[in-house]
Protein backbone atom coordinates (compact mmCIF):
# COMPACT_ATOMS: atom_id res chain seq x y z
CA UNK A 1 0.00 0.00 0.00
CA UNK A 2 0.96 3.66 -0.51
CA UNK A 3 3.15 4.67 2.48
CA UNK A 4 2.00 8.29 2.54
CA UNK A 5 -1.61 7.15 2.49
CA UNK A 6 -0.96 4.68 5.30
CA UNK A 7 0.91 7.24 7.47
CA UNK A 8 -1.68 9.97 7.01
CA UNK A 9 -4.55 7.61 7.67
CA UNK A 10 -2.84 6.18 10.75
CA UNK A 11 -2.33 9.52 12.46
CA UNK A 12 -5.70 10.97 11.52
CA UNK A 13 -7.55 7.77 12.43
CA UNK A 14 -5.84 7.69 15.82
CA UNK A 15 -6.58 11.39 16.43
CA UNK A 16 -10.18 11.13 15.23
CA UNK A 17 -10.80 8.00 17.26
CA UNK A 18 -9.43 9.61 20.40
CA UNK A 19 -11.40 12.81 19.76
CA UNK A 20 -14.66 11.03 19.12
CA UNK A 21 -14.20 8.78 22.14
CA UNK A 22 -13.54 11.90 24.25
CA UNK A 23 -16.56 13.55 22.64
CA UNK A 24 -18.78 10.68 23.73
CA UNK A 25 -17.15 9.57 26.99
CA UNK A 26 -17.61 13.01 28.54
CA UNK A 27 -21.36 12.45 28.18
CA UNK A 28 -21.26 9.93 31.03
CA UNK A 29 -20.31 12.47 33.76
CA UNK A 30 -22.06 15.31 31.91
CA UNK A 31 -25.43 13.55 31.88
CA UNK A 32 -25.03 12.35 35.47
CA UNK A 33 -24.43 15.96 36.58
CA UNK A 34 -27.62 17.03 34.77
CA UNK A 35 -29.79 14.83 36.99
CA UNK A 36 -32.09 11.92 36.15
CA UNK A 37 -32.58 10.33 32.71
CA UNK A 38 -35.36 12.75 31.80
CA UNK A 39 -33.20 15.80 32.64
CA UNK A 40 -30.38 14.24 30.63
CA UNK A 41 -32.66 13.76 27.60
CA UNK A 42 -33.79 17.40 27.80
CA UNK A 43 -30.19 18.64 28.11
CA UNK A 44 -29.10 16.50 25.15
CA UNK A 45 -31.95 17.73 22.97
CA UNK A 46 -31.27 21.40 23.87
CA UNK A 47 -27.56 20.93 23.20
CA UNK A 48 -28.32 19.40 19.82
CA UNK A 49 -30.78 22.15 18.92
CA UNK A 50 -27.87 24.57 19.23
CA UNK A 51 -25.27 22.40 17.54
CA UNK A 52 -27.18 21.39 14.42
CA UNK A 53 -27.65 24.95 13.05
CA UNK A 54 -24.09 25.72 14.17
CA UNK A 55 -22.85 22.66 12.30
CA UNK A 56 -24.77 23.71 9.20
CA UNK A 57 -23.40 27.28 9.21
CA UNK A 58 -19.92 26.01 10.00
CA UNK A 59 -19.98 23.45 7.23
CA UNK A 60 -21.47 25.80 4.65
CA UNK A 61 -18.75 28.29 5.48
CA UNK A 62 -15.72 26.10 6.12
CA UNK A 63 -16.08 22.42 5.36
CA UNK A 64 -14.87 22.69 1.79
CA UNK A 65 -11.94 24.98 2.44
CA UNK A 66 -9.46 22.49 3.99
CA UNK A 67 -9.90 20.13 1.04
CA UNK A 68 -9.80 22.93 -1.55
CA UNK A 69 -6.70 24.50 0.04
CA UNK A 70 -5.08 21.08 0.35
CA UNK A 71 -5.66 20.38 -3.33
CA UNK A 72 -4.17 23.71 -4.48
CA UNK A 73 -1.26 23.59 -2.01
CA UNK A 74 -0.46 19.99 -3.00
CA UNK A 75 -0.16 21.01 -6.68
CA UNK A 76 1.93 24.12 -5.82
CA UNK A 77 4.20 22.08 -3.53
CA UNK A 78 4.79 19.46 -6.22
CA UNK A 79 5.83 22.29 -8.58
CA UNK A 80 8.15 23.73 -5.88
CA UNK A 81 6.29 27.07 -5.80
CA UNK A 82 6.46 28.14 -2.13
CA UNK A 83 5.38 31.70 -2.96
CA UNK A 84 2.14 30.35 -4.42
CA UNK A 85 1.58 28.30 -1.27
CA UNK A 86 1.92 31.44 0.89
CA UNK A 87 -0.41 33.42 -1.37
CA UNK A 88 -3.03 30.65 -1.20
CA UNK A 89 -2.81 30.63 2.59
CA UNK A 90 -2.98 34.43 3.00
CA UNK A 91 -5.94 34.72 0.65
CA UNK A 92 -7.73 31.90 2.44
CA UNK A 93 -7.24 33.41 5.90
CA UNK A 94 -8.86 36.64 4.70
CA UNK A 95 -11.74 34.77 3.10
CA UNK A 96 -12.29 32.68 6.23
CA UNK A 97 -12.38 35.75 8.46
CA UNK A 98 -15.10 37.35 6.32
CA UNK A 99 -17.06 34.08 6.18
CA UNK A 100 -16.77 33.63 9.95
CA UNK A 101 -18.13 37.11 10.71
CA UNK A 102 -20.95 36.73 8.18
CA UNK A 103 -21.91 33.23 9.41
CA UNK A 104 -21.98 34.36 13.06
CA UNK A 105 -24.17 37.36 12.19
CA UNK A 106 -26.60 35.26 10.12
CA UNK A 107 -26.93 32.55 12.76
CA UNK A 108 -27.57 35.18 15.44
CA UNK A 109 -30.32 36.79 13.33
CA UNK A 110 -31.98 33.52 12.29
CA UNK A 111 -31.77 31.88 15.74
CA UNK A 112 -35.51 32.47 16.51
CA UNK A 113 -36.57 30.83 13.24
CA UNK A 114 -34.19 27.88 13.68
CA UNK A 115 -35.28 27.29 17.26
CA UNK A 116 -38.93 27.55 16.25
CA UNK A 117 -38.73 24.68 13.73
CA UNK A 118 -36.77 22.44 16.11
CA UNK A 119 -38.44 19.70 18.21
CA UNK A 120 -37.73 21.54 21.51
CA UNK A 121 -40.69 22.74 23.59
CA UNK A 122 -39.07 25.93 25.03
CA UNK A 123 -38.15 28.03 21.98
CA UNK A 124 -36.40 30.76 24.03
CA UNK A 125 -33.96 28.23 25.44
CA UNK A 126 -33.26 27.03 21.91
CA UNK A 127 -32.50 30.60 20.77
CA UNK A 128 -29.95 31.06 23.56
CA UNK A 129 -28.30 27.71 22.77
CA UNK A 130 -27.93 28.65 19.09
CA UNK A 131 -26.59 32.17 19.76
CA UNK A 132 -24.05 30.91 22.31
CA UNK A 133 -22.18 29.24 19.45
CA UNK A 134 -21.69 32.41 17.38
CA UNK A 135 -18.12 33.11 18.71
CA UNK A 136 -17.03 29.64 17.53
CA UNK A 137 -18.07 30.52 13.98
CA UNK A 138 -15.32 33.16 13.93
CA UNK A 139 -12.50 31.00 15.35
CA UNK A 140 -13.07 27.63 13.67
CA UNK A 141 -12.83 28.89 10.03
CA UNK A 142 -9.29 30.16 10.74
CA UNK A 143 -8.44 26.75 12.19
CA UNK A 144 -9.84 24.93 9.15
CA UNK A 145 -7.64 27.01 6.82
CA UNK A 146 -4.54 26.04 8.81
CA UNK A 147 -5.49 22.36 8.72
CA UNK A 148 -6.02 22.51 4.97
CA UNK A 149 -2.53 23.96 4.51
CA UNK A 150 -0.94 21.14 6.52
CA UNK A 151 -3.04 18.61 4.58
CA UNK A 152 -1.79 20.01 1.27
CA UNK A 153 1.80 19.71 2.53
CA UNK A 154 0.98 16.06 3.31
CA UNK A 155 2.04 16.68 6.93
CA UNK A 156 -0.93 15.21 8.77
CA UNK A 157 0.50 14.58 12.23
CA UNK A 158 0.05 18.24 13.38
CA UNK A 159 -3.43 18.09 11.84
CA UNK A 160 -4.18 15.10 14.09
CA UNK A 161 -2.68 16.64 17.25
CA UNK A 162 -4.71 19.83 16.70
CA UNK A 163 -7.87 17.71 16.67
CA UNK A 164 -6.90 16.15 20.00
CA UNK A 165 -6.04 19.52 21.60
CA UNK A 166 -9.29 21.10 20.37
CA UNK A 167 -11.40 18.28 21.76
CA UNK A 168 -9.49 17.95 25.06
CA UNK A 169 -9.81 21.66 25.89
CA UNK A 170 -13.47 21.62 24.86
CA UNK A 171 -14.26 18.63 27.11
CA UNK A 172 -12.36 20.13 30.07
CA UNK A 173 -14.34 23.39 29.80
CA UNK A 174 -17.64 21.47 29.47
CA UNK A 175 -17.09 19.26 32.49
CA UNK A 176 -15.57 21.97 34.70
CA UNK A 177 -18.33 24.44 33.82
CA UNK A 178 -21.13 21.90 34.25
CA UNK A 179 -19.71 20.73 37.59
CA UNK A 180 -19.61 24.30 38.87
CA UNK A 181 -23.10 25.19 37.64
CA UNK A 182 -24.99 21.97 38.40
CA UNK A 183 -23.14 20.40 41.34
CA UNK A 184 -21.68 23.35 43.25
CA UNK A 185 -24.25 26.07 42.59
CA UNK A 186 -27.32 24.07 41.44
CA UNK A 187 -28.04 26.33 38.44
CA UNK A 188 -30.72 25.40 35.84
CA UNK A 189 -29.98 22.91 33.06
CA UNK A 190 -30.00 25.75 30.53
CA UNK A 191 -26.96 27.41 32.12
CA UNK A 192 -24.97 24.17 32.01
CA UNK A 193 -25.90 23.58 28.37
CA UNK A 194 -24.83 27.11 27.41
CA UNK A 195 -21.35 26.74 28.97
CA UNK A 196 -21.09 23.40 27.15
CA UNK A 197 -21.79 25.01 23.78
CA UNK A 198 -19.45 27.97 24.36
CA UNK A 199 -16.67 25.44 25.13
CA UNK A 200 -16.16 24.84 21.39
CA UNK A 201 -14.71 28.36 21.05
CA UNK A 202 -12.03 27.72 23.67
CA UNK A 203 -11.14 24.39 22.06
CA UNK A 204 -10.76 26.02 18.65
CA UNK A 205 -8.59 28.83 20.05
CA UNK A 206 -6.24 26.32 21.73
CA UNK A 207 -5.88 24.35 18.46
CA UNK A 208 -5.11 27.55 16.51
CA UNK A 209 -2.28 28.41 18.91
CA UNK A 210 -0.85 24.88 18.60
CA UNK A 211 -0.92 24.84 14.79
CA UNK A 212 0.61 28.31 14.62
CA UNK A 213 3.57 27.21 16.79
CA UNK A 214 4.13 24.08 14.67
CA UNK A 215 3.73 25.99 11.40
CA UNK A 216 6.24 28.66 12.44
CA UNK A 217 8.76 25.96 13.38
CA UNK A 218 8.35 24.30 9.96
CA UNK A 219 8.46 27.68 8.17
CA UNK A 220 5.00 27.12 6.65
CA UNK A 221 3.78 30.60 7.56
CA UNK A 222 4.57 33.70 9.63
CA UNK A 223 2.52 36.01 11.86
CA UNK A 224 2.06 38.52 9.03
CA UNK A 225 0.30 35.82 6.99
CA UNK A 226 -2.60 36.06 9.45
CA UNK A 227 -3.08 39.83 9.08
CA UNK A 228 -6.47 40.70 7.63
CA UNK A 229 -6.23 43.03 4.64
CA UNK A 230 -8.70 44.23 2.01
CA UNK A 231 -5.96 44.10 -0.64
CA UNK A 232 -6.68 40.39 -1.23
CA UNK A 233 -10.13 41.41 -2.46
CA UNK A 234 -8.90 44.23 -4.71
CA UNK A 235 -9.00 43.76 -8.48
CA UNK A 236 -5.26 43.12 -9.00
CA UNK A 237 -5.13 40.46 -6.23
CA UNK A 238 -8.61 39.08 -6.62
CA UNK A 239 -7.74 36.15 -8.89
CA UNK A 240 -6.21 34.04 -6.11
CA UNK A 241 -9.20 34.57 -3.80
CA UNK A 242 -11.71 33.90 -6.59
CA UNK A 243 -9.82 30.74 -7.58
CA UNK A 244 -9.92 29.42 -4.00
CA UNK A 245 -13.64 30.20 -3.63
CA UNK A 246 -14.44 28.57 -6.98
CA UNK A 247 -12.47 25.46 -5.96
CA UNK A 248 -14.09 25.43 -2.54
CA UNK A 249 -17.78 25.72 -3.39
CA UNK A 250 -18.20 22.09 -4.55
CA UNK A 251 -16.34 20.82 -1.48
CA UNK A 252 -18.57 22.96 0.77
CA UNK A 253 -21.79 21.57 -0.62
CA UNK A 254 -20.70 17.93 -0.73
CA UNK A 255 -19.03 18.13 2.69
CA UNK A 256 -22.13 19.66 4.27
CA UNK A 257 -24.32 16.70 3.41
CA UNK A 258 -24.19 15.05 6.85
CA UNK A 259 -25.34 18.28 8.53
CA UNK A 260 -28.02 18.79 5.86
CA UNK A 261 -29.29 15.26 6.49
CA UNK A 262 -29.40 15.87 10.26
CA UNK A 263 -31.29 19.13 9.66
CA UNK A 264 -33.79 17.26 7.49
CA UNK A 265 -34.36 14.88 10.41
CA UNK A 266 -34.79 17.77 12.85
CA UNK A 267 -37.17 19.76 10.64
CA UNK A 268 -39.33 16.95 9.20
CA UNK A 269 -39.69 14.47 12.06
CA UNK A 270 -42.15 16.48 14.14
CA UNK A 271 -44.65 17.50 11.40
CA UNK A 272 -44.51 14.13 9.62
CA UNK A 273 -45.06 12.05 12.76
CA UNK A 274 -47.82 14.47 13.84
CA UNK A 275 -49.43 13.76 10.47
CA UNK A 276 -48.97 9.98 10.50
CA UNK A 277 -49.41 9.46 14.25
CA UNK A 278 -51.33 12.42 15.74
CA UNK A 279 -51.70 10.64 19.09
CA UNK A 280 -47.99 11.21 19.93
CA UNK A 281 -47.47 14.21 22.25
CA UNK A 282 -44.77 16.87 21.71
CA UNK A 283 -42.87 15.69 24.78
CA UNK A 284 -42.80 12.13 23.41
CA UNK A 285 -41.54 13.42 20.06
CA UNK A 286 -38.71 15.23 21.83
CA UNK A 287 -37.62 11.98 23.52
CA UNK A 288 -38.05 10.00 20.27
CA UNK A 289 -35.82 12.47 18.42
CA UNK A 290 -33.08 11.92 21.00
CA UNK A 291 -33.46 8.13 20.82
CA UNK A 292 -33.66 7.81 17.05
CA UNK A 293 -31.36 10.58 15.86
CA UNK A 294 -29.38 12.66 18.37
CA UNK A 295 -27.92 9.90 20.55
CA UNK A 296 -27.17 7.34 17.78
CA UNK A 297 -25.50 10.07 15.68
CA UNK A 298 -23.08 10.87 18.50
CA UNK A 299 -21.80 7.28 18.39
CA UNK A 300 -21.95 6.62 14.64
CA UNK A 301 -20.02 9.81 13.93
CA UNK A 302 -17.04 8.13 15.61
CA UNK A 303 -17.04 5.53 12.86
CA UNK A 304 -17.75 8.01 10.05
CA UNK A 305 -14.90 10.27 11.19
CA UNK A 306 -12.46 7.35 11.38
CA UNK A 307 -13.25 6.35 7.81
CA UNK A 308 -13.23 10.00 6.70
CA UNK A 309 -9.50 10.11 7.45
CA UNK A 310 -8.97 7.88 4.43
CA UNK A 311 -10.51 10.56 2.21
CA UNK A 312 -8.38 13.30 3.81
CA UNK A 313 -5.21 11.27 3.29
CA UNK A 314 -5.97 10.32 -0.32
CA UNK A 315 -6.92 13.85 -1.48
CA UNK A 316 -3.41 15.40 -1.83
CA UNK A 317 -2.18 12.19 -3.51
CA UNK A 318 -4.98 12.02 -6.11
CA UNK A 319 -4.93 15.79 -6.71
CA UNK A 320 -1.52 15.57 -8.40
CA UNK A 321 -2.60 12.78 -10.79
CA UNK A 322 -3.90 13.12 -14.36
CA UNK A 323 -6.33 10.94 -16.30
CA UNK A 324 -3.40 9.18 -18.00
CA UNK A 325 -2.18 7.98 -14.58
CA UNK A 326 -5.03 5.47 -14.42
CA UNK A 327 -2.87 2.67 -12.98
CA UNK A 328 -1.75 4.89 -10.08
CA UNK A 329 -5.34 6.09 -9.63
CA UNK A 330 -6.61 2.52 -9.52
CA UNK A 331 -3.97 1.61 -6.92
CA UNK A 332 -4.68 4.66 -4.74
CA UNK A 333 -8.45 4.14 -4.91
CA UNK A 334 -8.03 0.43 -4.20
CA UNK A 335 -5.71 1.11 -1.24
CA UNK A 336 -8.18 3.67 0.12
CA UNK A 337 -11.09 1.27 0.00
CA UNK A 338 -8.92 -1.47 1.52
CA UNK A 339 -8.15 0.72 4.54
CA UNK A 340 -11.81 1.76 4.75
CA UNK A 341 -12.99 -1.85 4.80
CA UNK A 342 -10.34 -2.68 7.39
CA UNK A 343 -11.91 -0.06 9.66
CA UNK A 344 -15.58 -0.49 8.76
CA UNK A 345 -16.20 -4.22 8.85
CA UNK A 346 -14.86 -5.07 12.34
CA UNK A 347 -16.01 -1.74 13.84
CA UNK A 348 -19.58 -2.03 12.58
CA UNK A 349 -19.81 -5.66 13.64
CA UNK A 350 -18.42 -5.03 17.11
CA UNK A 351 -20.53 -1.92 17.76
CA UNK A 352 -23.69 -3.71 16.58
CA UNK A 353 -23.05 -6.58 19.01
CA UNK A 354 -22.30 -4.13 21.82
CA UNK A 355 -25.17 -1.77 20.95
CA UNK A 356 -26.97 -2.40 24.25
CA UNK A 357 -23.97 -1.91 26.58
CA UNK A 358 -22.69 1.05 24.55
CA UNK A 359 -26.02 2.84 24.77
CA UNK A 360 -26.31 2.13 28.49
CA UNK A 361 -22.77 3.34 29.11
CA UNK A 362 -23.24 6.70 27.40
CA UNK A 363 -26.94 7.49 27.69
CA UNK A 364 -28.39 5.18 30.33
CA UNK A 365 -30.30 1.89 30.13
CA UNK A 366 -33.00 2.11 27.47
CA UNK A 367 -33.76 -1.14 25.57
CA UNK A 368 -36.10 0.67 23.16
CA UNK A 369 -33.19 2.78 21.88
CA UNK A 370 -30.89 -0.14 20.94
CA UNK A 371 -32.72 -0.88 17.68
CA UNK A 372 -32.46 2.75 16.61
CA UNK A 373 -28.72 2.68 17.28
CA UNK A 374 -28.19 -0.52 15.26
CA UNK A 375 -30.14 0.90 12.33
CA UNK A 376 -28.01 4.06 12.47
CA UNK A 377 -24.84 1.93 12.40
CA UNK A 378 -25.99 0.19 9.22
CA UNK A 379 -26.72 3.55 7.59
CA UNK A 380 -23.26 4.83 8.55
CA UNK A 381 -21.67 2.09 6.39
CA UNK A 382 -23.07 3.56 3.19
CA UNK A 383 -22.53 7.14 4.27
CA UNK A 384 -18.86 6.41 5.03
CA UNK A 385 -18.31 4.85 1.60
CA UNK A 386 -19.99 7.82 -0.08
CA UNK A 387 -17.77 10.26 1.85
CA UNK A 388 -14.62 8.58 0.54
CA UNK A 389 -15.91 8.31 -3.03
CA UNK A 390 -17.15 11.91 -3.27
CA UNK A 391 -13.79 13.26 -2.03
CA UNK A 392 -11.96 11.11 -4.59
CA UNK A 393 -14.19 12.40 -7.40
CA UNK A 394 -13.47 16.00 -6.42
CA UNK A 395 -9.74 15.29 -6.09
CA UNK A 396 -9.86 14.17 -9.72
CA UNK A 397 -11.81 17.34 -10.73
CA UNK A 398 -15.22 15.69 -11.11
CA UNK A 399 -16.87 18.39 -9.01
CA UNK A 400 -20.10 18.56 -10.99
CA UNK A 401 -20.73 14.84 -10.76
CA UNK A 402 -19.99 14.82 -6.99
CA UNK A 403 -22.50 17.68 -6.56
CA UNK A 404 -25.06 15.81 -8.67
CA UNK A 405 -24.66 12.71 -6.51
CA UNK A 406 -25.06 14.79 -3.34
CA UNK A 407 -28.25 16.43 -4.67
CA UNK A 408 -29.60 12.99 -5.60
CA UNK A 409 -28.78 11.70 -2.10
CA UNK A 410 -30.65 14.60 -0.46
CA UNK A 411 -33.70 14.16 -2.72
CA UNK A 412 -33.76 10.40 -2.09
CA UNK A 413 -33.32 11.07 1.65
CA UNK A 414 -36.42 13.28 1.71
CA UNK A 415 -38.50 10.78 -0.30
CA UNK A 416 -37.45 7.78 1.80
CA UNK A 417 -37.86 9.89 4.97
CA UNK A 418 -41.55 10.50 4.27
CA UNK A 419 -42.14 6.84 3.43
CA UNK A 420 -40.01 5.56 6.32
CA UNK A 421 -41.54 7.74 9.05
CA UNK A 422 -44.98 6.71 7.83
CA UNK A 423 -44.23 2.97 7.80
CA UNK A 424 -41.71 2.37 10.62
CA UNK A 425 -41.77 5.57 12.69
CA UNK A 426 -38.43 6.77 14.11
CA UNK A 427 -36.53 3.99 12.33
CA UNK A 428 -37.34 5.76 9.07
CA UNK A 429 -34.67 8.42 9.64
CA UNK A 430 -31.71 6.01 9.63
CA UNK A 431 -33.33 3.71 7.06
CA UNK A 432 -33.73 6.61 4.62
CA UNK A 433 -30.04 7.52 5.09
CA UNK A 434 -28.87 4.00 4.30
CA UNK A 435 -31.01 3.64 1.18
CA UNK A 436 -30.19 7.10 -0.19
CA UNK A 437 -26.42 6.93 0.23
CA UNK A 438 -26.22 3.27 -0.78
CA UNK A 439 -27.82 4.09 -4.14
CA UNK A 440 -25.63 7.13 -4.90
CA UNK A 441 -22.46 5.27 -3.86
CA UNK A 442 -23.15 2.56 -6.43
CA UNK A 443 -23.79 5.25 -9.08
CA UNK A 444 -20.59 7.10 -8.22
CA UNK A 445 -18.43 3.99 -8.17
CA UNK A 446 -19.79 2.90 -11.57
CA UNK A 447 -18.95 6.34 -13.00
CA UNK A 448 -15.36 6.27 -11.71
CA UNK A 449 -14.71 2.79 -13.06
CA UNK A 450 -16.10 3.74 -16.48
CA UNK A 451 -14.27 7.11 -16.63
CA UNK A 452 -10.81 5.70 -15.83
CA UNK A 453 -11.29 2.15 -17.11
CA UNK A 454 -10.43 0.75 -13.68
CA UNK A 455 -11.88 -1.78 -11.25
CA UNK A 456 -10.26 -0.98 -7.88
CA UNK A 457 -12.64 -3.11 -5.84
CA UNK A 458 -11.90 -6.13 -8.03
CA UNK A 459 -8.21 -5.64 -7.25
CA UNK A 460 -8.90 -5.93 -3.52
CA UNK A 461 -11.42 -8.81 -3.64
CA UNK A 462 -8.98 -11.16 -1.90
CA UNK A 463 -8.28 -8.54 0.76
CA UNK A 464 -12.01 -8.05 1.26
CA UNK A 465 -12.63 -11.78 1.64
CA UNK A 466 -9.79 -12.03 4.15
CA UNK A 467 -11.13 -9.06 6.12
CA UNK A 468 -14.64 -10.51 6.00
CA UNK A 469 -13.33 -13.86 7.28
CA UNK A 470 -11.39 -12.17 10.09
CA UNK A 471 -14.52 -10.22 11.03
CA UNK A 472 -16.61 -13.42 11.21
CA UNK A 473 -13.99 -15.07 13.44
CA UNK A 474 -13.96 -11.98 15.64
CA UNK A 475 -17.77 -12.00 15.79
CA UNK A 476 -17.89 -15.66 16.85
CA UNK A 477 -15.40 -15.11 19.67
CA UNK A 478 -17.05 -11.85 20.77
CA UNK A 479 -20.50 -13.45 20.77
CA UNK A 480 -19.22 -16.25 23.01
CA UNK A 481 -17.68 -13.72 25.44
CA UNK A 482 -20.86 -11.62 25.32
CA UNK A 483 -23.01 -14.70 26.04
CA UNK A 484 -20.87 -15.69 29.05
CA UNK A 485 -20.98 -12.16 30.47
CA UNK A 486 -24.72 -12.02 29.94
CA UNK A 487 -25.17 -15.04 32.20
CA UNK A 488 -23.76 -13.13 35.18
CA UNK A 489 -23.99 -9.39 34.51
CA UNK A 490 -26.93 -7.10 33.82
CA UNK A 491 -26.73 -4.40 31.15
CA UNK A 492 -28.78 -2.00 33.26
CA UNK A 493 -25.73 -0.83 35.22
CA UNK A 494 -23.19 1.55 33.64
CA UNK A 495 -20.33 -0.15 35.46
CA UNK A 496 -21.41 -3.54 34.07
CA UNK A 497 -21.87 -1.98 30.63
CA UNK A 498 -18.27 -0.76 30.86
CA UNK A 499 -17.12 -4.33 31.59
CA UNK A 500 -19.03 -5.57 28.52
CA UNK A 501 -17.45 -2.95 26.27
CA UNK A 502 -13.89 -3.33 27.55
CA UNK A 503 -13.89 -7.14 27.67
CA UNK A 504 -15.61 -7.78 24.34
CA UNK A 505 -13.89 -4.85 22.58
CA UNK A 506 -10.37 -5.80 23.73
CA UNK A 507 -10.72 -9.51 22.98
CA UNK A 508 -12.42 -8.80 19.65
CA UNK A 509 -9.73 -6.33 18.61
CA UNK A 510 -6.91 -8.77 19.37
CA UNK A 511 -8.68 -11.65 17.62
CA UNK A 512 -9.26 -9.56 14.50
CA UNK A 513 -5.69 -8.26 14.46
CA UNK A 514 -4.16 -11.72 14.68
CA UNK A 515 -6.67 -13.26 12.29
CA UNK A 516 -6.05 -10.55 9.68
CA UNK A 517 -2.28 -10.07 9.97
CA UNK A 518 -0.95 -12.85 12.20
CA UNK A 519 2.23 -11.87 14.03
CA UNK A 520 2.86 -9.11 11.50
CA UNK A 521 0.01 -7.03 12.91
CA UNK A 522 1.98 -5.44 15.73
CA UNK A 523 5.12 -5.31 13.59
CA UNK A 524 3.28 -3.22 10.95
CA UNK A 525 2.08 -0.80 13.62
CA UNK A 526 5.62 -0.36 14.95
CA UNK A 527 6.98 0.22 11.43
CA UNK A 528 4.41 2.95 10.73
CA UNK A 529 5.28 4.72 14.00
CA UNK A 530 9.02 4.40 13.35
CA UNK A 531 8.73 5.76 9.81
CA UNK A 532 6.68 8.73 11.02
CA UNK A 533 9.25 9.58 13.71
CA UNK A 534 12.13 9.33 11.27
CA UNK A 535 10.28 11.63 8.87
CA UNK A 536 10.14 14.28 11.54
Amino acid sequence: MNKKLMQGTFWLTFANLLCKVLGVVYLIPWLSMMGNNQDGMLATTLYNVGYLPYGLFLMLGTVGFPNAIAKKVAVATKEGDNAACRLIFRSTINIMFVIGIASAALMYLFAPLLAGISPIANVNNGILAIRSLCPSLIAIPILSAMRGYFQGKNDLRPYGTSLIIEQAVRVIVILAGTYYLRVLTDEPILEAVLISTVASFFGGLAAIIHMYIVGRRKDFFELKDFLISSRYFERENRSASVSIIRETLPFIFVGSVITIVQMIDQVTMKPLLHFFRPEIADQQLEFLFSRASVNPNKLTLILISMVGTVAISSLPILSTMKKKDRIQIEKTVGDSFSIALLILLPSLTGMSLLAGPLYTLFFGYDPESVGYFQMALLASLFFSLFTILSTMLQSLNHHRFAIRLTVEAIILKVIFQVIGLGLVGGYGMSLSNGLAFGIVFVRGYHFMCKEYRIAPLAKISNFFLKTFRSTLIMLAVCFAVFFLLNQRLSMESKSYAMIYCVAVGSIGGLVFLFSQFGKNGFRMLKNVKHHSRSKE
